[in-house]
């Protein structure tokens, strides 16, 4: 598993540096904004091993993760980039019910508020977020079981996207229930 490198910027960004070096005749100036832009391109180029896989929202998850606040949303996105290359977020964990880790949330806390980005990364060229929320559970730390059945049946529902959208690419995550035979809502009661 690749994990994604952290930066800190929190100095300020905005002061020129000099060019040292065999350069620094040219009087080039560069900003640290500039080499820190330059540094960030640099590490998202990524290697050549991985390839970026389609990110396809169910339902409104799109529109959902749209209505959230501007620093949710934004660590959400970069979170979800690292998905599709391939690099597991250290806030990532398996959602409830999840067999095998078939679906994963992304959890960001901001203001005394859960948000949550549940997606599936098990299909090969495609990224699937099923389903993004504010978490206001009326008991304790338990995701409302509204939030958890919008997420299974989404999940279905990508399945079959995936099995029209890749045609050519037979490996579609079978469902638990297809492979054992059960019922979902059996399994939590």
């Amino acid at each position: 598993m690749r994990m994604a490198p952290r930066f800190h910027f929190g100095i300020a960004r905005r002061h020129a540096l000099p060019l040292t070096g065999p350069s620094a005749d040219s009087g080039i100036e560069f900003s640290l904004d500039t080499l820190c832009q330059q540094w960030h391109n640099l590490c998202m180029e990524g290697d050549d091993s991985t390839t970026t896989r389609q990110l396809r929202f169910q339902g409104n998850a799109l529109s959902d993760l749209r209505e959230m606040p501007p620093a949710v949303r934004t660590a959400f996105g970069h979170q979800l980039w690292e998905i599709q290359n391939g690099i597991t977020p250290e806030n990532a964990s398996p959602f409830e019910l999840s067999h095998a880790n078939e679906v994963m949330k992304l959890t960001e806390r901001r203001d005394r508020r859960t948000f949550r980005c549940v997606y599936a990364a098990k299909f090969a060229k495609a990224v699937y977020v099923l389903h993004v929320f504010e978490k206001k559970s009326k008991s304790g730390i338990a995701t409302p079981t509204k939030d958890i059945d919008i997420v299974y049946a989404r999940l279905t529902r990508a399945r079959t996207d995936y099995a029209s959208a890749y045609p050519e690419d037979s490996n579609v995550p079978a469902s638990p229930e297809q492979a054992s035979g059960k019922n979902r809502k059996e399994k939590r009661t």
